[in-house]
Formats: structure tokens, C-alpha cells, sequence
């Protein structure tokens, strides 16, 4: 008996680490008109990722964009161009952000970014 009770202890011990080893930490980066922008991380899902960073934003983002166990950036240009990427580091996220936005215009600069592990 007290054999088993050491197993049932071991497995729930076990699968509490498996748990937490999977955890998810959402963040969420987004920008808007007049030169609003906010950040949040380390949440558990994707809309409380996105209320949080709006409340920072004054709820004016309007080019939201959510990541998870990762990096996000987000780039932007005078003319309106803008680009997203999430990355594994927050240098590689930025570095894609402002490539994909000189795509569609020039002179990027990343606006915001921030990491979620």
C-alpha cells in the first residue's frame, strides 16, 4: 500500500512537470494611428495577451499582433508601410520585422517588440 501510494505521488509529480515544461506564455505587440503602441507579455492565452497591450495603447491599436514562446516586432514607415514577425530572439524578430515592412516601403523602423517565454 505504501508502495502504490509512492508511485501515485511520483506519476502526479511527473505530470506536473510535463505540464508546466509545455506551458504556453502568449505576449502580444501592436501599434495605431497618431503613434500609439503597447506591448504585454507572459499570459496564458492570446486575448489576455491582446486586452493587456490594448490597455496600454489606450485601446487605439489597430495592427495587433500576438506570439507565443517567442519574440514579436513590429515595423513601421513613415508612408504607412508596416511589418510583423515572431522570432526566437527578440534581434531576429526585429531585424524580419523591419524586412518584411521595407517590402512594401522605406525607411522602417521597428515601433515595438517584446518577448513571451
Amino acid at each position: 500500500m505504501r508502495n502504490s501510494r509512492i508511485l501515485i505521488a511520483a506519476s502526479a509529480a511527473i505530470l506536473g512537470f510535463a505540464t508546466a515544461a509545455h506551458a504556453q506564455a502568449w505576449g502580444a505587440v501592436g501599434v495605431g494611428p497618431g503613434g500609439a503602441w503597447g506591448w504585454s507579455v507572459g499570459h496564458w492565452s492570446g486575448d489576455e495577451a491582446v486586452n493587456s497591450m490594448q490597455g496600454y495603447c489606450e485601446w487605439d491599436c489597430d495592427n495587433v499582433h500576438t506570439f507565443v514562446n517567442s519574440c514579436g516586432a513590429i515595423a513601421i514607415s513613415s508612408s504607412g508601410a508596416w511589418g510583423f514577425a515572431a522570432r526566437a530572439n527578440e534581434e531576429w524578430a526585429r531585424e524580419v520585422s523591419v524586412f518584411l515592412c521595407e517590402d512594401h516601403g522605406r525607411d522602417c523602423w521597428v515601433e515595438v517588440s517584446a518577448c513571451a517565454f
